[in-house]
């Protein structure tokens, strides 16, 4: 192995900095409020909060620096600690291993080792640059081989496995002053590592893959840590690994009762069902499990003991499926079968008619054997489209809502029109079920509960509180029934909080809306729920075009302001009639959909919570910059730029001042409106104005830009004094 100075100077450099003085690391305020110190110091843990569940982050100084955001992130969801050191190095693990753990109930523990395994190290001694004239070069070695470094987190985990913890293992961050044999090895430390924990069904978090295409805008000068970006990014990652692996966490598991059901699977990529017994079982103190593929292959076989005497439980069904499950006892003579069983995740569909699906059909949308349903009648079956059967269920509110405005004859009627492949039903959801399934090979169970012309007030969950029929209870009913846990929710509503009367409905549709999200994490955990920002209609007074833009700004807000919300937009899509979006325009909602649920189901990629709206500023007094985050390649549109509108009177009054509007040169996600002279005083900026407009402005993905607005526009005074044109 050759060693150069000049290398082991940078490697020195690189490990000897110290973490305190990372930009992460600098205290930090809000206006006028001083945050609590496990707030502003990685190092100052928490008090324990008793109704939280508890979780612990162990690693080096990269841990350190995302420790903060972690924090941040899952405030009032979790206590989030760590040792008050730096864990170093896999060695150094296996000795503080007990100590880090200590005697508290961990829900879920994070860790890594790794940098530090691959310092160069003589006598015993991590080499500085100060001791080089005085050794022997050949005889600098790495401070662990692999297999030393193996062996030591065979130690570690064997110690955590013990806490019962949820466990997840996250890959070593790159870092780029390094020779090409220390590259080599940390590569190989990954690689081993990975291996090592998906045999014992640890959760990965490949942080490594999730910096390594970011490391220009998040590695610091250093080229080993990153900077407070780099570590915001990367502890948003740990937070969302760490919020799917607390809802996990819950006891609720599957039942299984039906052909073609779905299992939620836990965080470690494994499923678990319970199978109940029935009397005639009593007395047998082992039950036999095996689990077949299609195709015979045995994929799991288990002897368990019954739980109680009437269910037994079911661990460890890998991924995938389509599945037999087989459960007998061991002479035979007591067998159960369940046919299609799938492990994967499970979505719910929920919302109003263009999540219910009027979109007529091209043909026979084919079968797929990954993607299964929840029906409203409360069976699981193949996902075949209309997927939303709601003329098929006896749920009281579906029956209050649906069969009290039409005959038997009707209903008979809308009955056979479901037996025909030109049936108006296609929705998002499968084409989105679809998507996931080819790009994660993770089987889709979904759960539609959504019903035309409903109204965010008629999904309020103070009614299922109250024990009475609702939308929400519907809902929740379906979820218990799927296991009580579920991967996350698709959301389409909020065309009928715009088409009223009363503008108090639109204007508060935030406030409501972010207390039925509350509700949903309160009632199933912290799962992402991502929206359709409200698409075009024709229906619509100049009145009820504000309200409709008031709605849709209000879904952009949330999804802002909130960890758990995403949003998507609709407005560029296609009409199918005055209100619903085409057949081909829910096709491209539900890659939309999927772009953004791919990171949440993909631990290896980087979150994705759509294109945003940055900052709406004058770069001169006569040219606007409207300034993006999370787009995908560059911004661009078919033809010229369309749809943003200028307006005065506090946003009541369009007028025409852009003559051109074009994508910053400088910038993929800037784009910049002109006028010929200064625009007015006091002027406010819209994105697809009224509620039939023509925008066309996508990514390199074709994820369009948010509807937003009215918007107020920096200070023009502020802009004069900084050009000296005052």
């Amino acid at each position: 192995m050759k060693y150069h100075k000049a290398i082991i100077s940078k490697l020195v450099l690189i490990m000897a900095i110290s973490f305190l003085n990372s930009p992460a690391q600098c205290e930090k305020k809000t206006a006028g409020k001083v945050l609590p110190a496990y707030l502003q110091n990685p190092m100052a843990n928490p008090i324990d909060n008793p109704d939280l569940p508890n979780v612990l982050i162990i690693g080096d100084s990269i841990s350190i620096g995302y420790t903060l955001q972690v924090r941040k992130l899952l405030e009032g969801k979790a206590n989030v600690f760590r040792p008050e050191v730096n864990c170093e190095h896999s060695e150094f693990g296996v000795k503080n291993i007990k100590k880090w753990i200590g005697n508290k109930k961990w829900d879920v523990i994070h860790f890594n080792f790794g940098i530090w395994d691959t310092h160069y190290m003589y006598n015993g001694k991590m080499v500085l640059e100060k001791d080089l004239p005085n050794i022997n070069i050949k005889e600098v070695k790495f401070r662990h081989t692999t297999d030393e470094y193996i062996n030591n987190l065979k130690k570690i985990l064997a110690t955590l496995k013990k806490t019962g913890a949820k466990l997840i293992w996250t890959t070593t961050t790159p870092f780029i002053y390094y020779d090409e044999p220390t590259k080599k090895l940390l590569l190989k430390n990954n690689e081993e590592a990975v291996k090592l924990m998906k045999n014992k069904n640890v959760q990965i978090d490949d942080l490594y893959n999730c910096a390594l295409p970011n490391l220009k805008k998040w590695l610091s000068n250093d080229g080993c840590h990153f900077t407070e970006l780099g570590y915001e990014q990367l502890g948003k990652q740990v937070a969302s690994m760490i919020k799917s692996s607390l809802t996990s966490c819950s006891t609720n598991y599957s039942v299984l009762y039906s052909d073609y059901q779905v299992v939620q699977r836990d965080s470690d990529s494994n499923g678990t069902c319970r199978a109940l017994l029935d009397k005639s079982w009593k007395g047998n103190d082992e039950v036999k499990i095996t689990v077949k593929k299609k195709n015979g292959k045995v994929v799991l076989k288990q002897i368990v003991k019954p739980e109680n005497e009437n269910n037994v439980l079911i661990q460890n069904i890998p991924v995938g499926g389509p599945y037999k499950i087989i459960i007998s006892t061991p002479n035979k003579k007591l067998k159960k079968t369940y046919k299609n069983i799938l492990v994967g995740d499970i979505w719910i569909l929920a919302g109003q008619s263009n999540m219910q699906g009027v979109a007529k059909p091209k043909g026979k949308y084919p079968f797929s054997k990954y993607v299964n349903m929840l029906s409203l009648v409360e069976k699981w079956e193949p996902a075949t489209i209309p997927l939303h059967r709601i003329e098929n269920s006896e749920l009281p509110i579906f029956v209050d809502l649906y069969h009290k405005y039409i005959t038997d004859e009707e209903a008979k009627s809308v009955l056979e029109l479901t037996k025909f492949d030109n049936y108006w039903g296609v929705c998002a959801g499968r084409f989105f079920a679809d998507e996931l399934y080819k790009k994660t090979s993770v089987p889709v169970g979904l759960i539609p509960c959504a019903w035309g012309g409903t109204t965010l007030e008629q999904w309020n969950p103070e009614n299922y509180y109250k024990g009475k029929p609702s939308l929400y209870g519907i809902m929740m009913q379906k979820v218990k029934k799927a296991g009580g846990r579920v991967k996350g929710m698709l959301w389409y509503q909020g065309e009928s909080d715009a088409l009223v009367a009363d503008e108090k409905i639109p204007a508060s549709y935030k406030k409501r809306f972010k207390k039925f999200v509350s509700a949903v994490h309160k009632d199933i955990g912290n799962i992402p729920v991502i929206t359709v920002q409200l698409g075009r209609t024709l229906e619509a007074s100049p009145e009820i075009a504000r309200y409709w833009q008031m709605v849709q700004e209000n879904q952009r807000l949330v999804a802002e302001e909130s960890d758990d919300v995403f949003m998507v937009p609709a407005f560029d899509y296609d009409l199918n009639d005055p209100i619903h979006i085409s057949y081909q325009a829910q096709k491209k909602l539900a890659h939309r959909l999927a772009r953004i649920a791919l990171p949440l189901v993909n631990s290896g990629l980087p979150s994705d919570k759509g294109i945003r709206l940055k900052s709406v500023k004058y770069k001169k007094p006569n040219i606007i910059a409207v300034t993006y985050e999370g787009v995908k390649g560059k911004l661009q549109s078919k033809g010229r730029p369309y749809g943003f509108e200028l307006r005065i009177n506090n946003g009541k009054t369009p007028v025409e001042k852009i003559y051109r509007i074009e994508f910053s040169k400088d910038d993929p996600q800037t784009i910049l409106l002109y006028s010929l002279y200064d625009f007015p005083k006091n002027s406010q900026l819209v994105y697809g104005p009224g509620a039939n407009s023509y925008v066309n402005i996508v990514d390199s993905d074709n994820m369009s830009i948010p509807v937003f607005g009215p918007l107020k526009i920096e200070s023009e005074t502020h802009i004069k004094k900084r050009h000296g044109l005052h």
